[in-house]
């Protein structure tokens, strides 16, 4: 099981150079260091090899990794039984963008909704 020592202070890389230590960009092990400590936790989709601030779309959700069935048992498992979870995405402030925001918003919370409510 990660810990808090596991995961290393984040620092830049190259592309080429090898990831210090994989926890550092496994979205559940940090969930799993800090979840007993964090009173808020804040969601993103993100692929395996690019991490991103995308909604909870069918278009990110294909090529994502953050399920949120996997994201309840993580952070129940590991401590934090009163988190708020967040939305953090980031939608460019252009066309098409702005048109496409709130139906976004819309389909992460329909996303996540059967796993968080009751």
């Amino acid at each position: 099981m990660p810990t808090q020592s596991r995961i290393s202070r984040q620092r830049r890389w190259t592309r080429n150079e090898p990831i210090p230590n994989p926890d550092d960009t496994d979205p559940y092990a940090w969930l799993s260091a800090f979840a007993a400590d964090s009173p808020q936790i804040h969601l993103k989709q993100s692929s395996v090899n690019k991490s991103g601030h995308w909604p909870f779309t069918a278009e990110y959700n294909k090529i994502g990794r953050i399920q949120p069935e996997r994201v309840v048992e993580t952070l129940r498992a590991h401590g934090a039984h009163d988190a708020e979870l967040l939305f953090e995405f980031s939608f460019r402030e252009r066309e098409p963008a702005d048109s496409t925001a709130v139906e976004a918003l819309k389909e992460s919370v329909a996303f996540w909704r059967p796993v968080v409510s009751g």
